[in-house]
């Protein structure tokens, strides 16, 4: 009984189309095959990750690119969330923003790319060292998440629109 049970969650799952995250998303090609990264900063390792992650990516020097990824801005901001009645600190909210480009053979091809990540981090005062750590690691997670998005988002650019702009 319990086999069918489990078989017709199943069934139900992928008949209303059910998919887990990130599943199928890395099929959608880009569209140039070799990359540059500019300005990229703190962004470099995990655009570069992204990039590729995808199939007939490169990541080539600026010179033998096809388009620039050209990161016009990281921004971290660290901001007081809530305190308790003491008056201490008791969660933080963390933000990075992005912005980037896409351009090729010297010409904008797409409008500047906004990508806003938020994360909330609880404090405590006792256990300073580890939320340090904890921080280190929300920042990374935070850049590999903007950077997942930003190239969803160039891969879901239309060609015919990047092909008209040129």
């Amino acid at each position: 009984m319990k086999k069918w049970l489990w078989l017709s969650c199943l069934l139900f799952l992928t008949a209303c189309g059910f998919q887990l995250r990130g599943v199928g998303l890395h099929d959608t090609l880009l569209p140039y095959h070799k990359w540059a990264l500019e300005d990229a900063g703190s962004m470099k390792n995990a655009l570069k990750y992204e990039l590729k992650r995808r199939q007939n990516v490169e990541v080539v020097d600026a010179a033998d690119s096809e388009a620039i990824l050209r990161v016009l801005s990281v921004n971290t901001d660290k901001r007081t969330q809530s305190i308790n009645i003491e008056g201490s600190v008791t969660e933080y909210l963390l933000t990075l923003d992005v912005v980037v480009q896409v351009e090729h053979k010297g010409m904008k091809v797409s409008e500047p790319m906004h990508v806003q990540v938020r994360r909330f981090m609880d404090y405590s005062d006792n256990e300073v060292l580890g939320k340090e750590d904890e921080q280190a690691r929300l920042w990374a997670d935070m850049r590999n998440d903007a950077a997942a998005q930003l190239i969803l988002r160039i891969a879901m650019m239309n060609a015919a629109d990047v092909k008209a702009r040129q």
